[in-house]
């Protein structure tokens, strides 16, 4: 239905952009249903019934009949209409409704479809959960079978009118869950500070922060994970030599063996790697044949009694020859940063391939703070401002989860979460990473800057608010600490979590009264965040060092990104309000491994995880609030 309404309603005026045959091609097709047509020129007027999904589903079964116009659709008229394909795909639109004709007649079923060829590369993939068992390797085809199954894919989601007693009600259970939960939250948070400053009389910070020691080995009933995925182009033939890999690289961290594991499941049927499919649904390759199925989901498959493990699956594509290995991985995810778990699985890659670096492990030795960092983050100013403000961080962040709770109890639908960590992948080529540097330098902007711009407009338009801010993860590694070793191989934990505003409330009430630009957040406000980022890092001062403090004296001190997630945290961010962004920057793999993609998660309403591995930029998009088919639109949007 979005595919039909982008090419008959938008072309009709760029016609002038559109080769000569397509004109005449459309002027025949446009008007073999009235009741199509009607519907669709209606679609622009201000009134009108509100075109319903099941109105989408129906439109989508019977789209079979312009097959031959969509084979046929040139390129740039797909582009033209972008945003419109995003509204009837995501029920919104730039005015936030899409309209139809109240006089809408259902048009038949009809059961079969067509190979909507190149069109579909970009869209389908991200929904490709239902129909992954009905797509042949490397090859993506939509297939609804029915109107019933169309409208159960597209979901019944939206914008939801406003409604006082639901409004009322969910204030209601609002003020009852802070009641509850707020000064419990508030007397351990408050406690832990006092306890460091006045009974172990910790004045500094960065003595916090050395007693850390990350790579100190604890074992457990349990053990929580950096969950992830890694595909690699070509195969990992001696498994044995794998296994050793990863328990010589374990040992080294001071695990037992009994405590690592790599399995492989030979069962499983696996997607080749292809280089047309950028938009990634999270079981694109593996586990197709579980709805809405990824690694997070699969770590509660026994993996909890490992410190760390992988699970690898493989296939050979017999057109090409060609090896696609896919490894699930569950690294050591509350004591190490994330570029750790990324180092920890590169020098098994390494070794495998009959490289060594024994320095890996080798942080706490090598590595010592400047001055200048201890001096700028042990400012006592600083600590006493924390203290402070510590009550009003935690209610203000205690505030965004309890809102999004109550509001999840009364309008469950609103984001279509169902209580699990959802995720879609962006993952591009070299080619295609390179293009898009090349198309961010061009227009003058960084491209961090420019996904952050893309997250920020996405959030917008499918969340209907700008995020409070965002919460960038940041590594003092070589900011602070000498000598700086530009590959970055340590595992270890130096991260923190700065948040940068991006909400403006009073440009925010002028949208909603009409009187301002409802996407108020402009490129140069993401150049104006991305340059006071390295600004704070470079010099230790700014949000980072307010992230420092709050990390050091909270009641969770490190960690990828648990401790700020906490209730407990004690630095305003919102994290259930606010995009997490994490950027590791260029890696790169032994290059016999051909590695195109390494796509993991963090939590919070909105998360955005970006790597660029030997070239290949990957993104993944996910979030513990909206359901899947808004971290599927996410990342759409962020595509386009």
């Amino acid at each position: 239905a979005a595919l039909l309404e982008l090419y008959l309603l938008d072309a009709q005026d760029e016609q002038s952009m559109l080769p000569g045959s397509a004109k005449d091609d459309m002027s025949a097709m446009k008007m073999k249903s009235a009741d199509f047509s009607n519907l669709m020129c209606d679609a622009r007027r201000p009134a009108g019934a509100t075109f319903s999904r099941a109105e989408a589903a129906q439109l989508l079964t019977s789209i079979s009949t312009y097959k031959s116009l969509l084979n046929q659709s040139p390129q740039n008229s797909l582009k033209l209409a972008g945003s419109t394909v995003r509204a009837l795909l995501t029920g919104s639109s730039p005015n936030n409704s899409v309209k139809a004709s109240s006089g809408f007649k259902p048009m038949a079923k009809i059961e079969s479809i067509g190979n909507f060829g190149n069109i579909a590369d970009n869209i389908q993939d991200a929904d490709a959960v239902k129909d992954a068992p009905k797509v042949a390797a490397g090859k993506d085809e939509f297939v609804p079978t029915s109107t019933a199954a169309a409208t159960a894919q597209v979901g019944e989601l939206g914008p939801v009118p406003f409604s006082l007693p639901v409004f009322v009600a969910t204030c209601i259970t609002y003020c009852k869950l802070m009641a509850q939960t707020y000064p419990g939250v508030a007397k351990q948070a408050i406690g832990q500070a006092l306890s460091d400053l006045v009974l172990k009389g910790k004045v500094r910070p960065t003595e916090i922060f050395k007693e850390w020691c990350p790579l100190n080995f604890k074992p457990l009933p349990k053990y929580g994970h950096y969950a992830g995925q890694i595909v690699f182009r070509s195969r990992f033939d001696d498994r044995e030599r794998l296994n050793q890999a990863f328990v010589s690289v374990a040992a080294d961290c001071s695990f037992p063996e009994d405590l690592v594991n790599v399995s492989w499941d030979d069962e499983m049927k696996v997607r080749p790697y292809s280089d047309k499919n950028s938009v990634q649904a999270s079981n694109h390759y593996v586990h197709s044949d579980k709805e809405c199925y990824n690694f997070k989901k699969h770590s509660k498959q026994g993996f909890t009694k490992y410190v760390a493990a992988i699970e690898c699956y493989e296939t050979m594509e017999e057109a090409t020859g060609e090896w696609t290995t896919v490894f699930w991985l569950y690294l050591p995810g509350k004591t190490w940063d994330g570029t750790s778990c990324f180092n920890f699985l590169k020098e098994v890659v390494n070794r495998y391939h009959g490289e060594v670096n024994p320095k890996v492990t080798k942080a706490e030795e090598m590595l010592t703070m400047t001055d200048e960092c201890k001096k700028a983050l042990n400012s006592p100013y600083h600590i006493i401002r924390y203290l402070l403000l510590l009550p009003i961080a935690l209610f203000l962040n205690l505030s965004a989860t309890l809102w999004e709770k109550a509001d999840a109890k009364h309008v469950p639908h609103r984001l279509g979460a169902k209580g699990d960590r959802e995720m879609a992948f962006l993952n591009l080529t070299a080619a295609q990473s390179k293009e898009m540097c090349s198309a961010f330098k061009a227009a003058g902007m960084p491209p961090t800057a420019g996904l952050l711009y893309a997250l920020c407009t996405a959030y917008q338009r499918h969340v209907g608010c700008y995020p409070f801010g965002i919460n960038l993860q940041a590594s003092l590694q070589t900011r602070g600490f000498v000598p700086v070793i530009k590959e970055r191989y340590f595992i270890g934990d130096w991260l923190i979590g700065p948040c940068y505003k991006v909400r403006r409330v009073f440009k925010g009430v002028l949208a909603t009264l009409g009187l301002g630009d409802a996407e108020y957040w402009k490129p140069e406000d993401a150049k104006s965040l991305y340059t006071e980022l390295i600004e704070d890092v470079t010099t230790c001062t700014g949000r980072v060092r307010e992230a420092f403090v709050a990390r050091e004296y909270g009641v969770i001190k490190g960690g990828p990104a648990p401790y700020q997630n906490q209730n407990l945290y004690g630095d305003i961010n919102r994290m259930n309000d606010s995009i997490l962004f994490n950027n590791y920057g260029p890696r790169f793999m032994h290059p016999e491994a051909k590695a195109v993609s390494w796509n993991w998660t963090g939590p919070g309403k909105l998360d955005c995880n970006t790597i660029s591995v030997n070239g290949c930029t990957s993104i993944t998009l996910a979030s513990t609030v909206m359901g899947i088919e808004k971290v599927s639109n996410h990342a759409r949007h962020a595509r386009h």
